[in-house]
């Protein structure tokens, strides 16, 4: 298992080093909407800017429990094959951490709080 760690803003460029060091081409960002708009767009961007595939669900609703929906709907809406990207709290990577585990899927944690320790 590689345990990479990075807190600078440029974490979207160093995820995309990550990704070619490594082949990886395809992913899934799983977000909420303010999760998204603090960090999930700009790794969208660059994502795409580096001509990489990403999928991207942005989990509805005001707030984000950790329940078989939610785990229904990450299912549902990504692809087979994909590392998934969790973009946010304990919940969302503890949500996408699961889904990737059970689809036998690579795992990245995107942190956008200071004391996020998954």
């Amino acid at each position: 298992m590689d345990i990479h760690i990075n807190f600078d803003r440029a974490a979207p460029d160093r995820l995309i080093e990550y990704a070619a060091e490594r082949g990886l081409t395809a992913f899934t960002l799983v977000a909420d909407k303010n999760t998204f708009a603090a960090l999930g767009r700009r790794v969208e961007v660059a994502l795409r800017a580096a001509g990489l595939a990403v999928e991207v669900i942005v989990l509805p609703g005001d707030e984000v429990v950790p329940d078989e929906g939610r785990i229904v709907y990450i299912l549902m809406c990504a692809p087979v094959h994909t590392c998934y990207l969790a973009v946010g709290s304990g919940v969302i990577t503890d949500l996408t951490r699961f889904v990737s585990y059970h689809t036998r899927n690579r795992f990245i944690s995107l942190p956008t709080a200071p004391s996020m320790d998954g």
